[in-house]
């Protein structure tokens, strides 16, 4: 099975995952066109668990 951000799954785990946050901060400051100064990940979604 082939996994992608285009993946509603994917795209949690990914922006979900401890040591991400600078990725989703990122995103989230491009979308919403704001600047974020921290982001916290309170739950991260675990893939292996998912399937």
């Amino acid at each position: 099975m082939e996994l992608n951000l285009k993946n509603d799954i994917t795209f949690k785990a990914f922006f979900s995952r401890k040591g991400n946050e600078k990725f989703l901060r990122e995103f989230l400051e491009a979308l919403l066109k704001i600047k974020i100064k921290k982001i916290t990940i309170k739950e991260e979604v675990n893939l292996e668990k998912l399937f």
